[in-house]
């Protein structure tokens, strides 16, 4: 039988970053097929963890979503309680819940425990394992949460495989990180690929390599200009010394801080490639912003990236902080540019099966397997 009812809880818009996207864009796709029941965070970490720009209280917020109660806080240990007898008077057929960092762990051990004793399944949404900047300690504390669950959803085949090693007999699902579609689609790349337009978007954090991007562009042998449009997390001053050195050339834009959505659709329109170089990875809705917009995608041949990316027809892949193997990928795009090809056809070929319609087919059919 199919559920009738399904509850999420996670950060959900107006709060920032991939996370809170992906959650509101399921749920989105999720309301057209079932009752869904919504639990969404007003704030989430505290300045230390997520040292980007706080937005403030999202209860309070003007553009917070219908029927969603936005009463889930960090230093707020009441609020979890009245969240849980909120979820277990809903009796759900199953949780949804996000799993990416350590920071939550004990609130969600917590929350199974009492799941388990009312029959309700709580399923992660397993975007990592563990922290980028993991330990021993955080990744035990993680260990503790995610062997709670009573079934798991990924998008990258490696934390698949590792949620098969170490939980055997959880079901899981897999499906491709579907092409996020809020960015509204313009005019394709630029005619004029002389000078090849490169966008690196998104949080900038040590693991997404872009000390290798920047070194791949101080000895780039031709024409190019890179854009870096996003916050700035942890202590980089080195590389943000070597981006400002590259703008006073003008060979880079620099945009460290938000970008909203219709800023960002102009970026991606604008750029000929959109550069992915992570030393490490799961996966990216950067990519999935990339694939939507019909962009080219040079990525480190790591996590989820081989799987959504057709080597020399939708993009490049690159091993992780290698910059010549970078530079030769990015002087592959500017030449197929320069030669007029149209990369658009590939791609959209591959988007055809990443939809969040067909995702939210396969999770509401995955919840009865529990």
């Amino acid at each position: 039988m199919s559920p009738s009812k399904i509850a999420i809880l996670g950060p959900l818009h107006p709060y920032r970053g991939g996370i809170a996207a992906h959650t509101t864009r399921l749920r989105k796709a999720l309301q057209v097929k079932r009752e869904v029941h919504t639990e969404a965070y007003r704030d989430p970490f505290p300045k230390w963890l997520y040292p980007g720009e706080h937005i403030g209280d999202l209860k309070e917020h003007p553009d917070t979503l219908e029927d969603v109660h936005y009463d889930l806080d960090y230093k707020l240990t009441g609020a979890w309680s009245t969240v849980t007898r909120r979820l277990i008077a809903e009796r759900p057929d199953a949780v949804l819940i996000p799993w990416w960092t350590f920071f939550f762990s004990p609130h969600i051990w917590l929350l199974s425990r009492k799941l388990k004793r009312k029959k309700i399944p709580l399923v992660l949404i397993c975007h990592n394992l563990f922290d980028h900047d993991s330990s021993k300690w955080k990744n035990w504390l993680s260990l503790q949460a995610i062997k709670q669950a009573s079934g798991f959803i990924c998008h990258s085949p490696e934390i698949e495989t590792e949620l098969a090693e170490r939980f055997p007999t959880t079901p899981r699902l897999f499906y491709p990180h579907p092409i996020y579609d809020q960015f509204t689609q313009r005019d394709s790349s630029p005619a004029d690929a002389t000078t090849i337009q490169l966008l690196f978007f998104g949080l900038v954090r040590p693991y997404k390599g872009l000390d290798t991007l920047i070194s791949a562009l101080e000895s780039y042998p031709g024409k190019a200009h890179l854009t870096v449009a996003g916050e700035w997390w942890g202590e980089q001053s080195e590389l943000l010394a070597r981006c400002k050195s590259l703008e006073q050339q003008g060979r880079l834009t620099l945009l460290d801080h938000y970008i909203d959505d219709d800023a960002a659709g102009q970026l991606f329109a604008d750029c000929h490639c959109v550069m992915l170089p992570y030393k490490k990875a799961t996966n990216s809705g950067v990519l999935a912003h990339a694939i939507h917009m019909n962009k080219p995608a040079i990525a480190s041949n790591t996590g989820a990236f081989p799987f959504c990316i057709k080597h020399g027809a939708t993009g490049f892949l690159v091993p992780p902080d290698d910059v010549a193997e970078l530079t030769n990928a990015i002087q592959q795009v500017q030449q197929m540019h320069c030669n007029a090809h149209d990369f658009a056809p590939a791609i959209e070929s591959m988007a055809a099966s990443m939809s969040w319609d067909t995702f939210a087919d396969k999770v509401a059919e995955f919840i009865p397997r529990i």
